[in-house]
C-alpha cells in the first residue's frame, strides 16, 4: 500500500510497524512487576491485598482527606492520612470511589441519598478506543493461530520460547503489527491518526473462549464466528483513535461492591461512524495486497445477525455492523479530567488535585482529557511517572 515502516511511539506515527510492548525475556511487565517487586522490602511500604476501598473519608468543614475506608475478610478497616490520599484505582473505580463519597454530579448523587460534599462532573468525559470486530480473514496456509494446535508440547514455537524466550509466543495478545494512518488523508504524516489498524495472528476463531472477554453473546457467536472455528484466520481491527462521542460512569447503588454503569455511547457521533467506515474500508484492501495474497487471504462476507435489510459494503450496512460487534479494547479514560480551575468539565486541576480540595488528588488514565493516540498502558504509565514528581515537589522534595 505504500506505507512507511515508522517507529510509532517516534516522532511521526503515520506508518506501519511491528507491535511494541512492555516486554522483558519476551513476556509481559505489568506495572506491578516494574515498580512494586523491586521495593517491597521498603518498611515505609504497606500493600493490603484483597482489599477494597469503599470510601474516603472527609472532613467537609476543611474540605480535606482524612484517611480511607476499606473492607478486607469481610472486616471494615479505616486508614489515616497524615499528608495526602491519592487514588489511582483507574477511570472506573476512581469515579465511583468519589461518587459514593460524596463527589460528584449533585443530582445523581441524591438518588443514592449522598451526602454531597462537591458537585463536580465525576465520571462524565469517558473515552474509549473502540473497534468493528467482524473483519476477519481465512488464508489458505497454516500460519494462523488455532490454539489447541498451538499449544501442543511438540510445537516447536512453544519450545522456543520455554528455552529461549524468543519467537512466535512473545507476541502481545497474538497482535503483532499496527498501522497508523489519518483516513481523510492517508498519506499526510503531519496529521493526527485517526484510525489504528491491528493486525493479529489469532481471532475468536481460534478457539472457542477467546470471544467471551470481549462480550461476544453465544448467539453472535455461534451465529456469525463458529462456521469458520478452529481454521487458520487472521484479524484486523480498525480503532477509533480520537472519538468525538463521550460516555460516563453512573452510580447503581451507594455501595461500593456494586459494580456502577457504563454507559458507552461509542458511536454516537456521526463523524466516529464515518471515520470508522474508512477505517473498515482500508482495512479489506490490506488484505488484498501482493504480501496478503501469498496466503491466499480473502475477507469472511458473512453477513452480520441483524444487519440483513442492509445491502453488503454500503455505509449504512457498516454503520449497523459496527453498532453490532463493538470491541472495546479497555482503554477507558477522561473520567476525572483534568483542567483548569474555570473549567466546568474539570475535577481536577494540573496538580492534579480534586477541585476545591486540600488533599485528595487522582493520579491515573481517569485524568486525560483528551485520550491519547495511543495504546494508554505507557501514557499512563507516565501520569504515574508525573504524578510522583508532582508531589514530591509540593511537598518540598527534589525529583
Amino acid at each position: 500500500m505504500g506505507f512507511p515502516p515508522v517507529d510509532y511511539n517516534g516522532e511521526k506515527q503515520t506508518g506501519f510497524s511491528y507491535m511494541q510492548a512492555t516486554q522483558v525475556n519476551g513476556e509481559r511487565m505489568s506495572s506491578n512487576r516494574a515498580y512494586l517487586h523491586p521495593i517491597r522490602g521498603r518498611k515505609n511500604l504497606v500493600l493490603s491485598m484483597n482489599s477494597l476501598a469503599t470510601k474516603v473519608i472527609i472532613d467537609k468543614d476543611i474540605k480535606t482527606a482524612t484517611g480511607i475506608e476499606f473492607i478486607k475478610n469481610n472486616k471494615k478497616i479505616q486508614v489515616k492520612a497524615k499528608k495526602e490520599v491519592i487514588l489511582s484505582a483507574g477511570a472506573i473505580a476512581s469515579p465511583q470511589l468519589l461518587m459514593v463519597s460524596g463527589i460528584g454530579p449533585a443530582d445523581h448523587l441524591k438518588n443514592f441519598k449522598i451526602d454531597i460534599l462537591a458537585d463536580l462532573p465525576v465520571g462524565e468525559n469517558m473515552m474509549d478506543h473502540v473497534a468493528y470486530g467482524g473483519l476477519y480473514f481465512v488464508v489458505n496456509t497454516t500460519d494462523g493461530i488455532v490454539v489447541p494446535e498451538y499449544l501442543l508440547p511438540t510445537n516447536p514455537s512453544l519450545q522456543q520460547f520455554l528455552t529461549k524466550r524468543t519467537g512466535e509466543f512473545t507476541t502481545a495478545g497474538g497482535i503483532e503489527g499496527l498501522g497508523y494512518v489519518n483516513v481523510d488523508d492517508p498519506r499526510a504524516d503531519n496529521l493526527v491518526p485517526t484510525i489504528e489498524l491491528m493486525f493479529g495472528s489469532v481471532s475468536f476463531l481460534a478457539d472457542y473462549l477467546i470471544h467471551v472477554p470481549f462480550g461476544v453473546t453465544e448467539k453472535l457467536f455461534s451465529q456469525f464466528y463458529a462456521p469458520d472455528l478452529y481454521k487458520h484466520t487472521w484479524i484486523i481491527w480498525p480503532l477509533l483513535m480520537k472519538p468525538k462521542s463521550r460516555g460516563k460512569i453512573l452510580l447503581k447503588s451507594s455501595d461500593m461492591k456494586v459494580q456502577p454503569r457504563l454507559l458507552g455511547n461509542y458511536f454516537d457521533d456521526p463523524e466516529d461512524v464515518r471515520v470508522s467506515i474508512k477505517g473498515i474500508r482500508m482495512a479489506i484492501e490490506v488484505s488484498k495486497t501482493q504480501a496478503m495474497q501469498k496466503y491466499g487471504s480473502k475477507l469472511v462476507e458473512r453477513l452480520v445477525p441483524g444487519c440483513e435489510s442492509h445491502k453488503y459494503d454500503t455505509d449504512d450496512y457498516w454503520e449497523c455492523a459496527l453498532k453490532t460487534i463493538t470491541i472495546t479494547l479497555w482503554h477507558h479514560s477522561g473520567t476525572c479530567k483534568m483542567g483548569k480551575k474555570n473549567d466546568k468539565t474539570a475535577v481536577v486541576d494540573t496538580r492534579l488535585k480534586i477541585l476545591g480540595f486540600n488533599n485528595l488528588r487522582v493520579v491515573d488514565a481517569s485524568i486525560m482529557p483528551e485520550i491519547v493516540t495511543a495504546h494508554i498502558n505507557v501514557p499512563t504509565i507516565a501520569i504515574g511517572e508525573k504524578g510522583a514528581d508532582i508531589i514530591k515537589a509540593d511537598h518540598g522534595y527534589s525529583s
